[in-house]
């Protein structure tokens, strides 16, 4: 490749996608692999975790999956907050529209729908106001949205989607 084609690989593109690129392509693990090395796996990934380190390319990519999996979790999160509060705005939204169809309109009144409909003459009341033309300066709605901010660090949302451990007294119990 030339000079210019590397250097648009280098600064234009995702990293990924260039060829130089040293990444495992082949990626086809059989399910006899994962279940022998699980536990080993999981212990490089705690031990990374608490600090150990290993190999460069090994402590990049359990990096790149720490910062995906929090992203994906901030997402969530987000996402049920601003959706809790949608649900909420819905069901008052319900409530409102039930209670004005339930009321029946008495406002009819025949003589003024009679005057419509036959285009009966009214009088022309004129005045000054008539006459001149006002203009009244428009009413600018300066409303500028403000971004929502969520708490992301409560304690519901650091458990969530966890299972439940089950304290070792349960488990004593359940044998004996």
């Amino acid at each position: 490749m030339s000079k210019t084609n590397c250097d648009i690989l280098k600064y234009l593109t995702n990293p990924i996608y260039q060829s130089n690129n040293n990444n495992i392509t082949n990626n086809n693990i059989s399910d006899e692999d994962k279940e022998f090395y699980r536990k080993r796996v999981l212990l490089i990934g705690k031990e990374i975790y608490s600090g150990i380190r290993y190999d460069n390319t090994l402590n990049k990519a359990y990096e790149d999956f720490i910062y995906l999996a929090i992203n994906h979790c901030k997402i969530t999160d987000t996402k049920d907050i601003i959706q809790e509060q949608y649900d909420m705005f819905t069901t008052v939204d319900n409530k409102v529209n039930n209670k004005t169809n339930n009321t029946i309109d008495i406002s009819f009144n025949i003589n003024k729908t009679n005057d419509i409909v036959f285009n009966s003459k009214t009088v022309n009341n004129t005045n000054l106001d008539t006459f001149l033309n006002i203009k009244k300066p428009a009413v600018q709605d300066n409303f500028i949205p403000q971004q929502k901010n969520i708490n992301l660090k409560t304690s519901k949302l650091k458990k969530k989607g966890l299972k439940e451990k089950k304290s070792k007294k349960d488990k004593k119990d359940k044998i004996s």
